[in-house]
């Protein structure tokens, strides 16, 4: 959140240290990403063979994310216009918000072609492909299989980010996706 909140600048010397210092904040997202990739695949793991498995589990989920992020973008997407017409630039994108899909369109279009208030709503995006896709792989593999698979993407996931790099120079797509 201080990499959000940093407002120094560069006025003098300590500021401009003290900003060098919070612009590692972009590491966060990807602490959480892998804490809760780490919390998730252990609730996965003890779940399985488990009755309703997959129910539970997207019930859980769904009751936790949903509600909120849906409301959100009703308040942001559908009144704030009404409200205020004129006010928001770029609501023709607002499909791949309510499918969860921003981080793809994120990547595509950057920081400035997202609708208003909702550039943060990329990490949600992912965050909801790990959910629908991640419980069918721990279902299916066994434990050793389950760690290759983890190792793999892992290295999948660097070489992504450096050939992304490469091709989208800004590096937001590599990030996003």
């Amino acid at each position: 959140m201080l990499l959000h909140f940093n407002m120094l600048g560069s006025a003098g010397p300590f500021d401009s240290a003290m900003s060098k210092v919070l612009s590692i904040g972009w590491v966060g997202v990807d602490l959480f990403f892998v804490l809760s990739g780490f919390l998730i695949t252990g609730i996965l793991v003890d779940a399985k063979g488990a009755t309703h498995y997959f129910r539970n589990f997207y019930l859980r989920r769904s009751l936790r994310i949903f509600p909120l992020y849906y409301a959100f973008l009703f308040v942001i997407l559908v009144l704030l216009p009404w409200m205020r017409p004129g006010s928001m630039e770029h609501l023709e994108r607002q499909a791949w918000l309510w499918t969860y899909m921003s981080n793809v369109l994120f990547a595509r279009v950057g920081w400035e072609g997202m609708p208003e208030h909702t550039v943060h709503l990329w990490s949600l995006a992912i965050e909801e492909q790990f959910y629908l896709l991640w419980p069918l792989v721990v279902f299916l593999c066994d434990r050793k299989s389950l760690i290759r698979i983890a190792l793999a993407m892992i290295a999948g996931a660097i070489v992504f980010r450096m050939v992304s790099t490469l091709i989208w120079p800004t590096g937001i797509a590599g990030y996003a996706l």
